[in-house]
């Protein structure tokens, strides 16, 4: 009886440390997507987006005149 509940003990703390594991580097995943349109794109010292953009995947284009005036 005694040898099933050390066996139960060590798989539990098994589990428990994998989904540990797997929850960190799931967040550590979404961090570097986050912060990784900024750290791979260094040339520029101005970053200009639309306003109305809200997430790193809304790409919208600028119009021509926007890209001229802010290029000059």
């Amino acid at each position: 009886m005694e040898i099933r509940r050390i066996i139960g003990i060590v798989i539990g703390l098994t589990f428990a440390s994998l989904l540990i594991t797997q929850q960190s580097a799931i967040s550590a995943g979404m961090m570097t997507r986050t912060f990784s349109f900024l750290s791979d794109d260094i040339l520029p010292d101005i970053w200009v987006v639309d306003p109305q953009v809200k997430y790193i995947d809304d790409l919208r284009p600028m119009r021509d005149t926007e890209y001229l005036r802010v290029r000059d």
